[in-house]
């Protein structure tokens, strides 16, 4: 006889070890940016306008502000009382 309810647990197991490896990897990029900025900030021969492009490289890539309406709404909350 069948069980008709479906284990999901592989699946489950599967999708959690795929997110901890992306999340792995973009926290391993991120600090490899902010190692690459500060040796730009350190290094004598380069240029301003070089450390600068870096500067801005890293503010838009890594340090971007998302306001909290986003997050709120992509959160599932809802700005009204009788929606939660």
């Amino acid at each position: 006889m069948m069980n008709p309810i479906l284990n999901q647990q592989d699946y489950l197991a599967e999708r959690f070890r795929y997110n901890d490896d992306h999340i792995s990897q973009l926290s391993r990029l991120a600090l490899l940016k902010l190692q690459s900025l500060q040796l730009t900030r350190k290094n004598r021969i380069l240029s301003e306008r070089k450390k600068q492009e870096m500067e801005e490289y890293v503010h838009r890539s890594l340090l971007n502000l998302v306001p909290n309406s986003h997050v709120l709404s992509e959160e599932g909350f809802h700005f009204s009382e009788l929606g939660n």
